[in-house]
């Protein structure tokens, strides 16, 4: 990837103030998961437009082509940037930033929870109201089971986890012994 992180987010930035301007952030950020998820599942599809030896314009056809209707002139024109460019490998952060721009702005995280059972309706929004009581945010939750970690939970929010597993008990009381 030869673009820095700044400069992919100046391109994410601008796409995002035009796009709250016209108040369309939530359907550009569609269309670009759409682009993406075409892209990802369409090998093919994907080595063509990732290769710098074919056309650009042969490339743009392309895409009008797929997505007629799918994309609207301004999700063209931001795929346009990375792929006359070839760097479309890095659309997928571009668009996982625009997505972040999107949360912060309507004041959303998202919380991944891992527990080893599933947890009923109850239980999920009483953790959904903790974290939003903690955080001052509205919560986006992602839960998982994963019986390896015995019993409890596991919490990741942004950059911080807490781990109340009993797996994570069991490995904290290990090092204390060994330490």
């Amino acid at each position: 990837m030869s673009k820095s992180l700044s400069e992919i987010k100046q391109y994410v930035q601008a796409l995002y103030d035009l796009a709250s301007s016209e108040n369309i952030l939530d359907k550009i950020n569609l269309e670009l998961r759409l682009f993406i998820a075409k892209t990802n599942e369409d090998l093919k599809l994907k080595k063509y437009l990732s290769n710098p030896i074919e056309n650009i314009v042969s490339k743009k056809a392309t895409i009008k082509d797929l997505f007629q209707d799918q994309l609207s002139t301004y999700t063209h024109n931001f795929i346009y940037i990375f792929l006359k460019k070839n760097e479309l490998e890095i659309l997928e952060a571009a668009q996982k930033y625009f997505e972040k721009l999107i949360k912060e702005r309507k004041n959303v995280i998202d919380a991944k929870i891992i527990s080893a059972i599933p947890l009923t309706k109850d239980e999920e929004n009483i953790i959904k109201e903790k974290l939003a009581t903690q955080t001052n945010k509205k919560i986006n939750l992602n839960i998982a089971v994963d019986p390896n970690i015995l019993g409890g939970l596991v919490i990741q929010t942004r950059d911080q986890m807490v781990d109340a597993s009993l797996l994570g008990k069991i490995n904290n009381l290990r090092q204390n012994v060994l330490s």
